[in-house]
């Protein structure tokens, strides 16, 4: 299945090609949304039982995985689709990740790391506009995403910073964050257009 021309809520999208193979007991999917310079494309497979049912259905004795793959996609065109609390999204999104979990119940695995360069976005509480935006955002691990390096320009100033965070299922069990502005490079902060002072 191939869409072009494809607008979501006003949001254009890249090239999007879909194929989707159920043979011998496994499933094969692939999604991958293609621009000019650049693309991302997610691949799972699955083992699947079918028999005299309408549908197949998930083997969950067999492993499944995703592959999620980006490079210079650029995501200018989902700002629209992040409403009235963010605007003039863009930036460039390139790397990989791995969603594995082994037949039988085994632990699942994760691995992979995604890196965002010449990003932007305006935050309509804070009344700011950051660009230059540079992050790598790591997942060592099956529940734990680290935000290896971020930096990002205001008009005035710019901050750096480092987080991570682990989960248990769908839960947040511990975080922590570290978000640094220099003395000299203060940046303005506002709450709903109400000026609030400069944070350094």
């Amino acid at each position: 299945l191939t869409l072009t021309g494809l607008v979501v809520d006003r949001a254009a999208l890249p090239i999007t090609r879909a194929a989707l193979e159920v043979a011998e007991g496994r499933l094969a999917g692939r999604l991958r949304l293609e621009q000019e310079q650049g693309y991302a494309e997610l691949r799972a497979e699955a083992g699947v039982s079918w028999g005299a049912a309408l549908v197949p259905e998930l083997d969950m004795r067999r492993a499944r995985s995703l592959i999620l793959s980006f490079k210079d996609l650029r995501i200018a065109f989902l700002g629209s689709l992040l409403g009235d609390v963010a605007t003039g999204v863009d930036g460039r999104l390139s790397g990989d990740a791995l969603l594995r979990a082994p037949g039988g119940g085994g632990p699942a695995e994760a691995k992979g790391a995604i890196e965002v360069r010449d990003g932007a976005i305006s935050v309509a509480q804070i009344g700011e506009r950051f660009s230059d935006i540079d992050a790598k955002i790591a997942v060592p691990r099956w529940g734990t995403v680290v935000v290896e390096r971020l930096s990002a320009r205001a008009p005035t100033g710019r901050l750096t910073g480092k987080a991570s965070v682990e989960l248990a299922g769908r839960s947040i069990e511990r975080a922590s964050a570290e978000i640094r502005i220099a003395d000299g490079q203060s940046i303005p902060i506002a709450f709903e257009g109400v000026p609030l002072g400069q944070v350094y």
